[in-house]
């Protein structure tokens, strides 16, 4: 038990001097000091443990709060993880469409490699015309295409005649030929078909409409100038070489075209894949 003397510090002055004069009324007067001490200190522990209470109150409506929010926030982190669920399940669904069309994509370019003779919607069926001035040279070139898988018309025996009657029965049907392989003998006057020899204002007259020409079998690079400038392109085989130099290039040339319809490209594909025929080829542009 707590001496006297600490529970008198313990008090208010008043209190202390209101005990100290209830004992000296003596014992009495100290028993009813000692229990108006112990009702003061039920008061004060009574509004202590009401304090307390209420802050216990206080606590617990803050923890209810905390612990609804943490449960609106688990609910949204399961939303955003089903969402997340969702779209992983989505993302593996496209990919494997992807795949799928990347597998028709191969397929179709597969075909296309096994098939590179079919012309595309932006050519004619047969975007080739073979004018045959010269007949053994004539199959040779037209066994090259052949291989090169390019779709042609094959004129034989070719007159300025007849080479005017094809040109404009296809101008007529809206499928002119954008291709012309010349296999004939040629000069700076002109070039030689079955019925004699064809001149430049002949062949300006022949040609609008037409993109690439190649001339085989010439004399020599001046021969280009009969059609320099009349078409997009003109590809001049001419002088002395090996019959075998002239049927490589050539199939390089057009097999090439067929794929990439760029006679820049294809001529340097030519070159570099004959160039043995290098010192007897030229390329003339608009």
């Amino acid at each position: 038990m707590l001496a006297i003397a600490d529970i008198l510090q313990q008090l208010e002055e008043p209190l202390q001097w209101l005990l100290v004069m209830l004992a000296l009324l003596g014992p009495l007067g100290f028993v009813a000091g000692m229990a108006a001490l112990a009702l003061t200190r039920r008061a004060d522990l009574r509004e202590r443990d009401e304090k307390l209470y209420a802050a216990l109150e206080r606590t617990d409506m803050t923890l209810v709060q905390v612990y609804q929010t943490l449960q609106s926030v688990n609910r949204v982190l399961s939303d955003i993880l089903q969402e997340r669920r969702e779209f992983h399940r989505d993302l593996m669904d496209y990919y494997r469409e992807l795949r799928a069309k990347d597998m028709e994509l191969e397929a179709l370019r597969q075909r296309v490699s096994e098939n590179e003779g079919t012309v595309s919607d932006d050519l004619p069926v047969t975007p080739l015309l073979l004018i045959c001035g010269d007949e053994q040279f004539c199959r040779d070139d037209a066994s090259q295409l052949n291989r090169a898988k390019v779709w042609f018309r094959l004129l034989e025996r070719a007159t300025k005649a007849s080479v005017e009657d094809e040109l404009q029965r296809r101008r007529h049907n809206d499928d002119l030929y954008p291709w012309l392989l010349v296999s004939a003998h040629g000069s700076p006057a002109g070039i030689v078909l079955a019925d004699g020899l064809a001149d430049r204002n002949w062949w300006n007259r022949q040609l609008e409409g037409i993109r690439v020409v190649m001339l085989a079998n010439c004399e020599g690079p001046a021969t280009g100038d009969v059609l320099a400038g009349l078409v997009d392109y003109v590809v001049v085989l001419y002088g002395e070489r090996a019959t075998h130099e002239v049927s490589n290039f050539v199939y390089s040339f057009w097999a090439e075209m067929v794929r990439h319809r760029d006679a820049r490209r294809a001529y340097r594909q030519a070159i570099q894949d004959v160039p043995q025929i290098r010192p007897y080829a030229d390329l003339r542009m608009r």
